[in-house]
């Protein structure tokens, strides 16, 4: 939908490093993922529309515009999810200027997400009774192995925002009980993102593999300082688990923290 327009738009704006974080967080919670933002971005440097102080601001922003997704996740709206994919299906198929075109695939995206995410949830209720799911999930309150299995997940499937719903949904379906044992994960889902950008930057010029460093740096120092911040008696956790009694709110708001925290 936004065609050409975006290319100008972050050209023009990311001269201030504020004001390009801003902008990435603004697209990251419009196209839902940090990855692709990041990815355009590398782009940009390549074909020499934006210089490496411009990209940085844009790549760290683009983390916390994840965030929404999050928030997106915790709204009871399947109600309506059958309704948005219908109203997209038609859209897409019938109507042929190319603006509502794309909004009704937008819609369809949207809507088939949720409905997946629902069916997900569902699907996972008997993951409860597994006695591996319990040892893995004990496990991952280690640091070091939960950051390493949010890490394989978010490299295997290529989207930390996609990684953050599964989790959630586990939540909904009552085999994570507990936020200590999903936050070293979260910080992993984090880390695992820079395995796209590090791909995407391998054929692209040098300072766009620079900027593919910043991301990697960004991440996994960001990462490991909260690694650092749940594991020292600080009360981090304990500050968190007191904002909600409900899990999935309380992992939303340490993805919140998290992100906001790493970017200033």
């Amino acid at each position: 939908v936004a065609g050409s327009k975006l290319k100008n738009i972050l050209r023009r704006l990311t001269r201030n490093k504020w004001l390009g974080a801003f902008f990435g967080f603004i697209i990251t919670a419009i196209i839902q993922s940090s990855t692709a933002t990041t990815v355009m971005v590398l782009g940009f440097i390549d074909s020499s529309l934006m210089s490496l102080s411009q990209a940085a601001g844009v790549i760290m922003g683009a983390n916390a515009g994840t965030t929404l997704t999050g928030i997106l996740f915790t709204f009871n709206i399947q109600d309506i999810v059958p309704f948005v994919i219908f109203l997209g299906t038609i859209t897409t198929l019938f109507v042929k200027r190319k603006t509502f075109n794309h909004m009704g695939l937008i819609l369809l995206g949207f809507g088939l997400l949720f409905l997946g995410l629902n069916l997900m949830s569902s699907s996972m209720v008997p993951l409860r009774e597994s006695a591996f799911m319990a040892d893995l999930f004990v496990h991952t309150q280690t640091p070091l192995i939960g950051l390493v299995v949010g890490f394989i997940v978010t490299a295997l499937i290529q989207s930390s925002t996609a990684s953050v719903g599964i989790l959630l949904t586990m939540v909904a379906a009552g085999v994570v009980v507990d936020l200590q044992q999903a936050i070293f994960i979260l910080y992993g889902f984090n880390v695992g993102t820079v395995v796209t950008t590090l791909v995407a930057s391998i054929r692209g010029n040098k300072t766009a593999q620079q900027a593919a460093m910043v991301h990697v740096l960004f991440n996994v120092v960001g990462a490991l300082i909260f690694t650092v911040f749940t594991v020292l008696p600080l009360g981090f956790v304990s500050f968190i688990q007191s904002t909600s009694e409900n899990i999935a709110l309380q992992l939303v708001y340490a993805h919140i923290v998290f992100n906001v925290a790493t970017l200033f």
